[in-house]
């Protein structure tokens, strides 16, 4: 008899393991009013008038998109000398803003030349964003977020960093090397 009630159970908890979750990946359940208890069926039909049907997906709904790097510009290494800035060739140096979309520029800048300091700046379709001085010490330099707002419409902007050395670099007092520049843009929307 044991044996027979085993049998029986194995079989009853299979059938009802291969029903659930339903075809579409939804699980349903009755819940009751009064105590709280969780019952777990094959469809809300089953549900007793004591009990509140609900149902509930395996996956659960889509989330919003999170944010995504829409363009990777990057360069170096790149000799800098003392006096002129001069630009730090980038590839690429431009990307494209949907209209409505809300886009930041992640800029890291690392100096390759021990016990050098260069200074520069960060400019976006021509304006300046940001002035940076670097020293081995603190390499490499993270810029932080450069904020680009919405745009009524589709824009397409421009990335230039241009550099000098100052007169202290060594060996020979005049030029410095960044190991790289890094510029993620990324996208919000």
């Amino acid at each position: 008899m044991a044996v027979a009630i085993a049998a029986l159970a194995v079989a009853v908890g299979g059938v009802a393991f291969a029903a659930l979750p339903g075809e579409e990946g939804e699980i349903s359940a009755c819940y009751h009013k009064q105590s709280g208890a969780l019952r777990v069926v094959e469809s809300a039909d089953a549900c007793r008038s004591s009990e509140q049907a609900i149902a509930w997906n395996q996956r659960g709904p889509q989330g919003p998109q999170g944010a995504q790097v829409v363009a990777r510009i990057r360069g170096g290494p790149f000799e800098t000398e003392a006096g002129t800035f001069r630009p730090v060739p980038l590839s690429p140096d431009s990307w494209t803003q949907a209209a409505g979309e809300f886009q930041v520029v992640h800029v890291d800048i690392k100096l390759a030349t021990p016990r050098c300091t260069v200074q520069g700046t960060l400019r976006v379709d021509g304006e300046i964003i940001h002035t940076f001085l670097l020293s081995a010490t603190g390499s490499p330099h993270d810029l932080n977020h450069v904020p680009l707002f919405e745009s009524d419409a589709t824009t397409t902007h421009t990335l230039s960093v241009e550099a000098r050395a100052n007169n202290f670099c060594p060996p020979d007092g005049h030029t410095g090397t960044l190991e790289y520049v890094k510029a993620n843009v990324v996208s919000f929307d």
